[in-house]
């Protein structure tokens, strides 16, 4: 489900993907249409829905997203951070997007980075628990599920295990 209306193409790409997937593809404007979205994919074993990105800092924003979600405690909340982001602003928008709540984190560029303290001082300090990362510029071969023993090698040898 894509909730991005801002742009003039907004979801397209995702309306791609998902044909390329041969996956079903809904697109909701407001709250109304994604309990409409929700309802007609609920056969569905996992929805992903799409949120616009939203600037941490703008506060109507951050509150328009929580409100739309409001009413749908069933749906997990992600944030994805990319792992190259400055330690305290990740931080900082986990603190901000928390008005949304928060699942789990997903960090992306694990291979952009050289240094991986950030990463695990903002999982740590947030509590909120790290669901998966991607390891490359594939999305979908380099996602994998964040597990405790690449944490490890990553922080200790500045390495993924699968390297």
């Amino acid at each position: 489900i894509n909730l991005d209306d801002r742009g003039l193409a907004a979801g397209e790409p995702l309306a791609v993907y998902a044909r390329i997937l041969g996956a079903r593809y809904k697109k909701a404007g407001n709250k109304k249409e994604l309990k409409q979205a929700l309802d007609h994919l609920s056969d569905c074993d996992l929805i992903l829905v799409d949120t616009p990105g939203v600037n941490p800092r703008d506060e109507e924003s951050v509150q328009h997203l929580a409100k739309l979600f409001h009413g749908f405690p069933e749906l997990r909340r992600a944030l994805l951070l990319s792992a190259a982001t400055h330690g305290r602003d990740m931080a900082e928008w986990v603190t901000l997007y928390g008005k949304v709540g928060l699942n789990a984190l997903l960090f992306t560029k694990l291979d952009e980075c050289r240094y991986f303290g950030p990463l695990i001082n903002t999982t740590l300090g947030s509590g909120v628990p790290v669901s998966y990362i991607t390891l490359g510029q594939n999305f979908t071969g380099d996602l994998e599920i964040a597990r405790p023993g690449v944490f490890a090698s990553l922080l200790l040898t500045g390495v993924d295990l699968h390297d």
